[in-house]
């Protein structure tokens, strides 16, 4: 009875971490780009579907007075690009980190399953 319920727990596991490294590299994201003070964002689009360099602009967010906008130093262009690298790099390593190990959980759960199926109760044992 162990085995099986480790099997389904670890399968579980290995599941929800194979759906969230898919998820994080087919969500789109925004990489902040002024300073600390400043809201200004550009998006990035995902990894599996990035926008193109020549596209990417800035943006504030929409609760933004429009008044202080105007005094925020303009953004350079080549600033855009970079930002959006950076961030679509983290979130392709950190799905490659998820889908590796939910693989491994997911073999573990298998190796529960085989054990379980091939195990039979001996008198007194647990199972």
């Amino acid at each position: 009875m162990w085995h099986v319920t480790c099997c389904v727990v670890l399968a579980l596991i290995a599941v929800s971490a194979i759906a969230y490294g898919t998820r994080e590299i087919t969500r789109g994201v925004t990489a902040s780009v002024g300073d600390t003070m400043d809201p200004r964002f550009v998006a990035c689009g995902s990894v599996l579907n990035p926008i193109p360099s020549s596209d990417l602009e800035v943006s504030f967010p929409t609760s933004y007075p429009l008044e202080p906008r105007s005094t925020l130093q303009p953004i350079p262009d080549n600033v855009l690009s970079p930002r959006c690298d950076d961030r679509l790099a983290v979130n392709e390593n950190f799905a490659g980190g998820a889908v590796l190990g939910g693989l491994i959980v997911l073999a573990r759960s298998i190796g529960h399953a085989m054990v379980a199926s091939g195990r039979r109760a001996a008198p007194g044992s647990r199972e």
